[in-house]
């Protein structure tokens, strides 16, 4: 039975410490679950080969914040994944390409303090676009500083990645 208000929402994945082969995700629900995350290989959309990760749930601000930890991927390797609930809640997939460890170098785009009060994020997507065009062997894109005006308020995240869906998942 699906449990009601664990849709995953606000999704993010970023680099987890030092090491590389570490990516932590967070997610936000409406209420508490049984939060877990999932991996596998780019072909396996259907993630019949899925690793299924623990994941914590901790409430915050009126919401509840859910994070996991994909340790031990293979360096310059695609991975599907998705999170979600152990009740068959989850985000759409996404998939994510881990960095290359024969590198001595990586180009990578930053993004400083993007809110957008006025237009709930709308701007970025023509950022995104021209760091794109301008640096197309990006392999990894950062974002520091602000990205909506008040970080408490959910329906300010909710607009932004809704105005940035494309350009957040792939």
């Amino acid at each position: 039975v699906m449990k009601q208000g664990v849709t995953p929402v606000s999704v993010t994945l970023t680099l987890h410490g030092r090491d590389t082969s570490a990516y932590g995700v967070c997610w936000m629900t409406a209420a508490v679950g049984e939060p877990v995350g999932q991996y596998t290989e780019e072909a396996d959309a259907r993630f019949l080969r899925a690793v299924t990760l623990s994941a914590e749930a901790a409430e915050h601000r009126g919401l509840v914040r859910n994070t996991a930890v994909i340790r031990g991927l293979e360096q310059d390797k695609s991975y599907r994944w998705r999170v979600g609930d152990k009740s068959g809640v989850f985000s759409p997939s996404a998939v994510f390409k881990t960095i290359p460890a024969d590198g001595d170098s990586l180009t990578f785009t930053v993004y400083s303090d993007s809110q957008d009060r006025a237009h709930y994020g709308k701007w970025f997507p023509a950022a995104w676009r021209d760091a794109a065009e301008s640096f197309p062997a990006s392999a990894l894109s950062i974002h520091c500083g602000d990205i909506v005006e008040e970080g408490n308020k959910h329906v300010l995240w909710e607009r932004m990645t809704r105005h940035n869906r494309g350009l957040f998942c792939s």
